[in-house]
């Protein structure tokens, strides 16, 4: 008779799982209630001697790229209509967020000398929005 049945053992570790949730919670309940408690009372010392709390907003930047086309126009002078054909660019920028969910990927610009990731290693080389 040195076995103990079956529902005795789980009734035990079921007690067992309960009471250590139980004290979990309380130890939780008065952590959370004496930070709560002192970091009100002691901002104004802190702040005393500290000064006020200051605020900094996260950085942003700002995406800047131009894009190049060809434009066909036909002008009149001196009554002849002539067709003319421009290299218009046209400059762009937009502001990147500063909680960005997808990584940004560095790639050389195309007016540029760098020729892989690691020769724009420092530098602006960021590739513009699609």
């Amino acid at each position: 008779m040195g076995h103990m049945q079956p529902i005795v053992r789980i009734l035990g570790i079921g007690f067992v799982f309960l009471t250590a949730t139980i004290a979990g919670m309380v130890l939780g309940a008065s952590t959370s209630s004496r930070a709560t408690g002192q970091g009100t009372s002691l901002s104004g010392e802190v702040s005393e001697l500290w000064g006020r709390a200051q605020h900094q907003a996260a950085p942003a930047f700002m995406f800047r790229w131009a894009t190049t086309h060809e434009e066909h126009r036909t002008e009149q002078e001196n009554g002849r209509t002539r067709l003319v054909k421009a290299l218009v660019t046209e400059h762009h920028e937009k502001l990147g967020s500063p909680a960005r969910r997808r990584p940004l990927y560095r790639s050389p610009p195309s007016d540029s000398s760098c020729s892989s990731r690691d020769d724009c290693a420092g530098r602006s080389c960021f590739r513009g929005p699609s």
